[in-house]
Protein backbone atom coordinates (compact mmCIF):
# COMPACT_ATOMS: atom_id res chain seq x y z
CA UNK A 1 0.00 0.00 0.00
CA UNK A 2 1.42 3.40 -1.15
CA UNK A 3 1.19 6.68 0.69
CA UNK A 4 -1.45 9.28 0.25
CA UNK A 5 1.47 12.06 0.63
CA UNK A 6 4.68 12.46 -0.60
CA UNK A 7 7.72 13.47 1.58
CA UNK A 8 7.50 16.87 0.63
CA UNK A 9 3.60 16.90 1.66
CA UNK A 10 4.22 15.43 5.27
CA UNK A 11 6.88 17.78 5.93
CA UNK A 12 4.36 20.45 5.16
CA UNK A 13 1.80 18.80 7.51
CA UNK A 14 4.79 18.34 10.20
CA UNK A 15 5.33 22.26 9.71
CA UNK A 16 1.38 23.41 9.61
CA UNK A 17 1.43 21.06 12.77
CA UNK A 18 4.14 23.05 14.57
CA UNK A 19 2.95 26.18 14.29
CA UNK A 20 -0.87 25.30 14.63
CA UNK A 21 -1.45 22.16 16.85
CA UNK A 22 -5.37 22.67 16.64
CA UNK A 23 -5.34 23.27 12.77
CA UNK A 24 -6.34 19.45 11.80
CA UNK A 25 -8.70 18.97 14.46
CA UNK A 26 -6.36 17.77 16.93
CA UNK A 27 -7.67 18.64 20.57
CA UNK A 28 -4.74 21.03 22.29
CA UNK A 29 -2.90 19.42 25.02
CA UNK A 30 -3.31 20.02 28.34
CA UNK A 31 -1.46 18.35 31.70
CA UNK A 32 -3.98 15.92 33.30
CA UNK A 33 -6.09 15.46 30.46
CA UNK A 34 -6.58 11.87 28.34
CA UNK A 35 -7.83 12.74 24.36
CA UNK A 36 -9.13 9.13 23.76
CA UNK A 37 -10.44 8.22 19.91
CA UNK A 38 -12.20 5.80 18.36
CA UNK A 39 -12.98 4.83 14.40
CA UNK A 40 -15.18 2.32 12.76
CA UNK A 41 -12.97 -0.66 11.81
CA UNK A 42 -15.81 -1.54 9.51
CA UNK A 43 -15.63 2.10 7.58
CA UNK A 44 -11.53 1.44 7.46
CA UNK A 45 -11.75 -2.11 5.76
CA UNK A 46 -14.60 -0.32 2.75
CA UNK A 47 -11.77 2.53 2.43
CA UNK A 48 -8.87 0.08 1.83
CA UNK A 49 -10.27 -2.01 -0.42
CA UNK A 50 -11.54 0.94 -2.70
CA UNK A 51 -8.42 1.64 -3.79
Amino acid sequence: MSSRFDDEQWDQIRATLEQNPTKYGIPQREYGSVVLASFNIRKLGAIACSE
